[in-house]
């Protein structure tokens, strides 16, 4: 599989908030929801090991945060792990299922997920574990796609970064195995028959 949705949480919605948890999930393009997914990943992050790296906080963000379940906040609110540590295990993981040159990052909006983690790993010293230009946004995939936004999979508690991965997946799974690209076949080849010698004669008059 190349294909990975990733989701994060975070204190902000721009590049440089700090990242409190990420989950991720290979998957692949299937009408069975038993083959559509793969590995998993996640892990939850330190607030602190962020604030040293002179992530930020946004305030607007947290009083968001004290509005959702109670159950996603305590997922998202307990990391103790450093920040480079993780995102070096979440490279080391990548590599252990595709390469930075196969591996397909989905990201839920084209300015979010993967924008702040790119941002993160700059951050850090580290490399981004994939190739900017295989970077695609399941938000647009989604919307695009309005039969399948409605019998949308959600996920089982939303604002986990696993288990919002694991329902996006679900979906650009099913919404892929329905794009099927097609060539059209070409259109018979008419014979022409060759031309006679006298066909190509011209009357003297018309000639001149």
């Amino acid at each position: 599989m190349k294909d990975l949705m990733i989701d994060i949480e975070t204190f902000g919605t721009k590049p440089g908030s700090a990242i409190i948890s990420i989950g991720a999930v290979f998957f692949q393009p299937s009408v069975d929801p038993e083959l559509r997914l793969g590995a998993q990943f996640y892990a939850s992050i330190s607030l602190r090991s962020n604030l040293n790296l002179g992530m930020k906080v946004d305030l607007q963000t947290l009083a968001w945060w004290t509005e959702q379940d109670d159950a996603a906040m305590r997922k998202a609110f307990k990391g103790s792990e450093p920040l480079p540590r993780v995102l070096q295990s979440f490279t080391d993981w990548i590599y252990t299922v595709s390469t930075p040159e196969d591996v397909t990052p989905w990201g839920n909006a084209a300015s979010f997920d993967l924008t702040l983690l790119t941002a993160a790993y700059d951050a850090c010293g580290l490399p981004l574990p994939w190739m900017f230009y295989n970077e695609r946004c399941y938000r647009t995939l989604k919307n695009l796609n309005l039969m399948v936004k409605k019998d949308y999979i959600k996920p089982e508690l939303a604002h986990s970064a696993i288990d919002d991965a694991i329902a996006q997946a679900q979906n650009a799974a099913k919404i892929l195995s329905m794009t099927i690209v097609t060539k059209h076949p070409e259109p018979p080849k008419k014979e022409v028959p060759m031309p006679t010698e006298t066909s190509w004669e011209q009357p003297v008059e018309a000639a001149k």
